[in-house]
C-alpha cells in the first residue's frame, strides 16, 4: 500500500525526425514503475503584511521500480524538479517516466485557503508604518503577528499542527530584542526570534528591538504535526545515586554509634581518674 504523509531548470529544445513505427515501438516498450511512499510539503509566499501571494507543493516520490509512475493532485501546472523528463497532467492525474530513486516535482495551486489567517503590523517609535518604508530607518521597531483560524480551510491542520514563527534580526544593526514567550538564539550573523503557536491556538505575538539602517530577511512560518515521541526518563542513574546516598547515611549512623561509645568510655575513664 502506498504511504502518504503531509509534513527553483535548464530547458533544452531538441527535435528529431523519427519514423512513426519506431516511435510506436518505443512507446510500447515503456514499463510501468512503482512508488512505495510519498512526501509533500506545501509552500506559500506571503506579502509582508500576511496576504498570501503564491502557493505550490513540492512532492517527493520514492520510486522503487523504474518506469512510468503516477500521482494525483489538483494543480494548475506541474514541473519536474529532478530531471528533464516531461510530466503530463490529465485532470488530477500526473504521469512521468522516472528512474529508481527519489523523484521531486512541483505542483502550482490557485485559490488555496491556508489553515491560518496571518496578519502582520509594523510600528516605528510607536507609529504604524508600511513595511517598505522601514528600510534604512532607525528607532524602536515593533512587529505584531496575529494568528487566527481560517474557518474556510480544512480544520484538521489547525487542530493538529503547531505553528513556528521565526523572525531573523541582523545582529550588526539590531540590539535590545524583547519578545515574551519566545526563544531568542544566535544563528550565524542573525538573532533568531522563534514563537510557537500550539494546535487549536489563536494568538498575537509581539517582538520589539532597537534598529538602525534597518533591513530584514524573510520571516519563516512553518506548520508541523504536533505529534512527537517523548522518551521516558532514565531513572537508572538516579536510583544508583539514591542507593549510594543510603549507604552513606548508614555509614554516618555507624560513625555516630562509634562516637557515642567513645564518649561513654571517656566518661568512664574520667571517673576512674577522679577516684584515683
Amino acid at each position: 500500500m502506498q504511504q502518504f504523509r503531509k509534513i527553483i531548470l535548464l530547458t533544452i529544445a531538441l527535435m528529431l525526425l523519427i519514423p512513426h513505427s519506431f516511435m510506436s515501438l518505443q512507446a510500447k516498450e515503456k514499463k510501468e514503475g512503482s512508488v512505495d511512499s510519498k512526501d509533500e510539503v506545501i509552500y506559500a509566499t506571503l506579502e509582508a503584511t500576511g496576504e498570501h501571494d503564491e502557493v505550490f507543493v513540492v512532492n517527493l516520490l520514492n520510486v522503487t521500480k523504474a518506469g512510468i509512475v503516477k500521482d494525483y493532485g489538483d494543480y494548475t501546472s506541474v514541473k519536474n524538479l529532478t530531471g528533464l523528463a516531461e510530466i503530463t497532467q490529465t485532470d488530477d492525474k500526473i504521469e512521468t517516466e522516472a528512474e529508481k530513486g527519489k523523484l521531486y516535482y512541483q505542483g502550482n495551486m490557485e485559490d488555496v485557503n491556508l489553515p491560518w489567517d496571518i496578519s502582520l503590523e509594523y510600528r516605528l517609535d510607536g507609529k504604524k508604518t508600511e513595511p517598505k518604508s522601514l528600510i534604512g530607518k532607525e528607532g524602536e521597531l515593533e512587529i505584531e503577528i496575529d494568528v487566527k483560524q481560517n474557518k474556510d480551510a480544512n480544520k484538521e491542520f489547525f487542530e493538529n499542527y503547531l505553528l513556528q514563527i521565526e523572525i531573523p534580526f541582523n545582529a550588526d544593526t539590531t540590539e535590545g530584542i524583547k519578545a515574551d514567550d519566545a526563544v531568542i538564539a544566535n544563528a550565524g550573523k542573525d538573532e533568531l526570534v522563534t514563537f510557537t503557536s500550539m494546535p487549536e491556538e489563536e494568538g498575537t505575538f509581539v517582538v520589539t528591538a532597537d534598529v538602525k539602517d534597518f533591513e530584514m530577511e524573510g520571516i519563516d512560518i512553518s506548520g508541523v504535526p504536533s505529534s512527537m515521541s517523548i522518551d521516558a526518563p532514565d531513572t537508572g542513574e538516579m536510583t544508583d545515586e539514591i542507593k549510594t546516598l543510603s549507604e552513606a547515611i548508614a555509614d554516618v549512623n555507624d560513625g555516630d554509634a562509634d562516637i557515642k561509645q567513645g564518649i561513654g568510655e571517656l566518661n568512664k575513664g574520667s571517673s576512674e581518674l577522679a577516684d584515683g
